[in-house]
This record gives C-alpha cells, structure tokens and sequence, in this order.
C-alpha cells in the first residue's frame, strides 16, 4: 500500500512539473527551433531594453486565426529571445481600446508588430528570427537600410516579376526590413546620401559620361556597391572597373554533366572567407548559369579577396580557345574610411545576374548566398549565422493550437492515469499470484 501510494505522490509530481519549463532542448533538425549563434551575440550588443507591442485584435478576414491563438505564438516566438536577453518585453495592445497609442506608432491594421529599442521603432514584417534580428539591427545602428537599384539600362528590375526579374529576391529583402528603390542616374544631380547599397544589376546599355560621373563620386565618397555582370553585355563601365581593379575575362564558364556533356551550368561549393566561410555552406551548391569569369588587381586603397570561385574542373571557353578552371565567379572589395561600425566602404562584383533572378533564385543556396551579400554589404554580417540553408528533406511538424492542447491533456493527465492504471492491474496480478 505504501509502495502505490509513493507511485501515485511521484506520477502527480511529475504530471505537476510537466506544464513548467526550466530547461530548453531542440531537439529538431537543424535546431531549427532554438536561436543561432549569430542571434545570441546579436543580443549580447544590446544594452537598452527592447519593447515588443503586438497590436493583436480579432479579424473579419475570412479563414483568419483567432486573436488568442496569434498572441499565443508571438509569445512563443519572442520567448525563445527572452531567455537570452530577460529585459525584452512583450506587450499586446487593442487598438481598437487604444487607438490613440496605436496611431502613435503608425498601426492601421489589426495585426501588427512594432519593436522599439532607446525609443526608435519599427514594424517587424515576418515573424522569423532573421527578420528579428535584422529589425534590432536597423534600430540599434539608428538608420533605414536603402537597396538602389539603377535604371534605364535594360537592367533587371526588382519590380520585375517574369522570369528574368529580381522580384522575388526584393520581396526577401523587404521581408527583413530593406527598403528598396530604382534611380536612373540620367534624371538625378547625385546619389543620395543615405543609399545603403547601390546595385548594378547586368546593365546591357551604355551609361553616358555623366552618369559615370555620378557612380565615381559615389564610390569616392565611400558608399556601398553590388555589382552584377554578364558575359555578353557592355554597358561602357570600363573606367569604373579600371577604378576597382577588375576585369572580367571573355567568354563563358563550362563544366561537364554527369554524362560528361559540356554544360553552362555552374554548380560550386567552393566559397571563399570572411563573408561565406561557414562549415554549414560545404555540402550545398551554388548555381550560375552563363556566368563569367573575373580577375582582381589588387588597389592599394583596397583589401580584396575572393567569395566564390568554380572548381578545378571548370574551364573558360573563349572564342577560339580554352583554359583551365578555377576562376573567381565572385569578388569583394573593403576600404575602411574611419572606425566604428558601418564606416568601411564595401563592394562585391559577381560575373553573373541570373542566379538571384525569379527562374534561378531557389535553385541550391542561391537564394542564401544572395542575402549574405547584402548583409555584408549593408554592414548586417551579423545576420549572417542566422539563416540557415534548409535541404528538401527536413520537413516539419506542424499543429493547431487545438491539437497542442489535446497532446499536452495526454501527457499530463492521460498518461499519469495509464500508468496508476497499469500499476493497480500489476499489483492485482501479483496477489492473485500469491493467493
């Protein structure tokens, strides 16, 4: 009898701890489910609390989740940076009760996420970990992150959603709070100023002699570039590659399929360090299609290297002749121009555009190597352990908040009940044993 009774005081203890947690395991592929590296030492370098308000009301949008179940998973989301960082605080607010407080930040919808940091905010667009992090990012260094894309030189659009457009890839950066523009240099006097990383996406036409003007004044003046080049075009930018130190070579990269048939697609695994010198990145492939194959001279202002480069294999078929592999597919360029953070001037030149277009963006990691550059270019490298490539094979669970409830009523009362159950049987077995 003592012996059933300590059974049932220790299945109730542990039913009892069962709806408390003390300590975190993920146990899900990839950690899918607990924060990266890069998000812990993000959160370290901040010194001021963080303020999440969840403007969370019910919505007459057919098919929509109910409010509670919302609240409930943001709660779930920003926990998992609460145990890191304790002083962020989430709040939900009714803007229907408050709209006064709800139109102080800008909150029209009925479902919205504003963070504030040292009384900056701004809306979080997804609800992932590096859309999080790139939102404390942008507060902590106090400025809005501007993609420029140039215009009227047959270039591809961010706007364009055919195949060959960067629709796709903008909708990524917008995703993780970039704010993304098109300019055409013949229309305007300069730059702007607050451009975070201007982007040269495969001109096919020439830029007049002032145009160029405007691209040497800006890079004199330390702004950012990406620049993304394709084999055939020539958009007369001789004097800005001279400027850079580099050329890009005639014709076009070739490897061999697995029946040994001659091939444009480029498939590489080798990438350089500092910006993709990640473990994680060597059993994933990138893909250039029609790319072209790039020499650096070094400047002496400059400190340069490599981030993508073909195999060995690869080689450069040229009009009227070939030459052995590896080349440089993707190179960049720093220049510190005075301490603190976002202050070096930073450049990357790819020899292909296709692989960032709306026909190649998901193909291998093309889609993740595209962020990493923008992230290193924007000066938000510390994003940059946070994505995490994701192969085909690792699928999740996904449950309703109902299902969740009904596992979490069996574990914590079925299952006890099952094994007193068990246990009388088990004891009734044994004194009809003894009888």
């Amino acid at each position: 009898m003592q012996a059933r009774l300590i059974t049932l005081l220790l299945l109730a203890a542990a039913a009892w701890f069962s709806r408390y947690e003390f300590f975190a395991f993920d146990l899900s592929a990839g950690n899918k489910n607990s924060l990266s590296r890069a998000s812990v030492d993000l959160l370290s370098t901040l010194n001021s609390p963080v303020t999440v308000y969840g403007f969370i009301t019910r919505s007459n949008a057919q098919g929509a989740p109910k409010a509670a179940d919302v609240r409930k998973q943001i709660s779930r989301f920003i926990a998992r940076f609460q145990r890191i960082k304790p002083d962020i605080k989430l709040k939900f607010v009714d803007q229907m009760q408050d709209t006064k407080f709800a139109l102080r930040y800008g909150v029209v919808a009925t479902r919205e996420l504003i963070i504030e940091y040292q009384g900056r905010h701004k809306k979080l667009r997804v609800l992932d970990e590096e859309s999080f992090g790139s939102t404390l990012l942008q507060l902590a260094y106090g400025k809005d992150n501007w993609i420029v894309f140039t215009t009227g030189h047959q270039e591809r659009s961010p706007f364009d959603t055919s195949k060959s457009g960067y629709s796709a890839f903008a909708a990524l950066l917008k995703k993780r709070n970039a704010r993304i523009q098109t300019l055409d240099l013949r229309r305007v006097p300069a730059i702007p100023a607050n451009t975070s990383v201007l982007v040269l996406a495969a001109p096919k036409t020439a830029f007049s002699a002032q145009e160029i003007s405007l691209l040497l004044r800006y890079l004199r003046a330390g702004g950012n570039l990406l620049w993304l080049q394709d084999p055939e075009a020539r958009p007369g930018l001789e004097t800005l590659a001279s400027k850079l130190g580099i050329q890009r070579l005639p014709g076009i990269l070739m490897a061999k399929t697995r029946h040994g048939k001659p091939t444009w697609l480029i498939k590489t695994r080798r990438f350089g360090p500092r910006i993709f010198a990640r473990k994680d990145l060597q059993s994933y492939d990138a893909l250039f299609i029609l790319a072209s194959a790039l020499t650096l001279e070094r400047k002496k202002n400059y400190r340069s290297f490599t981030i993508v480069s073909t195999q060995a294999s690869h080689w450069l078929k040229q009009h009227d002749s070939t030459r052995a592999g590896p080349f440089a597919i993707g190179l960049a360029l720093q220049r510190n121009r005075a301490p603190g953070p976002g202050a070096a001037q930073r450049i990357i030149v790819f020899g292909d555009s296709d692989f960032l277009s709306n026909n190649y963006l998901r193909l291998g990691i093309n889609r993740f190597l595209g962020l990493q550059a923008f992230n290193w270019l924007s000066h938000h490298e510390a994003l940059n352990g946070i994505s995490r490539p994701v192969r085909l094979s690792q699928h999740g669970f996904h449950y309703s908040d109902s299902t969740i409830t009904l596992l979490t009523l069996a574990y914590a009362l079925l299952l006890p009940c099952l094994l007193v159950l068990a246990g009388i049987l088990i004891q009734r077995h044994r004194a009809g044993l003894g009888a």
